[in-house]
């Protein structure tokens, strides 16, 4: 939008082409990694359950929300953070009922880590479609702070650096 002078040139804004970065990134990585996209799908269907089964939502810190449609990585933020920290909780209520098992592929380390790699860009996301006139002195810095948030760090999950790889790439 902030080169659109002439109507010649189409340019998508910043937060819509970061954000179909980070889907591309995410699919890549849920369909070449087998431990991901089992853990993907044990926190669709836990989300599934816990929408569909009375009692449970109200007792979490944090209800287990999704859908962002126009944004689905706003989604998976949303959904992997109130997981996160509804986690505690969650064994509780459901070693209460007799299905922890819903838990098994739902690694707590590997959570954790998507929630920190996901939340700086919830926050730039939230920067660029808040301001009214997209500008240089706003999409340079997010560019810069993304690269910066997904540089190869030693300490990472394989499954987060494999994330990272495919986001820069």
């Amino acid at each position: 939008s902030a080169f659109n002078i002439t109507q010649e040139t189409r340019l998508s804004c910043m937060a819509h082409r970061s954000n179909i970065t980070l889907e591309t990134a995410w699919s890549r990585v849920d369909a070449k990694n087998p431990i991901f996209a089992a853990f993907n799908l044990a926190i669709r269907e836990l989300r599934k359950y816990v929408k569909q089964t009375n009692g449970i939502q109200e007792k979490l810190p944090k209800t287990l929300k999704g859908g962002c449609s126009t944004r689905p990585w706003r989604s998976y933020f949303t959904i992997h953070d109130s997981l996160n920290t509804s986690m505690e909780q969650l064994n509780i209520i459901l070693r209460k009922r007799q299905e922890h098992y819903r838990l098994f592929n739902i690694d707590p380390i590997l959570l954790m880590s998507v929630v920190n790699l996901m939340k700086p860009f919830s926050m730039i996301f939230e920067k660029l479609e808040m301001a009214n006139i997209p500008t240089l002195q706003n999409v340079v810095p997010s560019y810069y702070r993304m690269m910066n948030d997904v540089r190869a760090d030693a300490s990472d999950h394989a499954i987060i650096d494999e994330l990272k790889t495919e986001i820069r790439s």
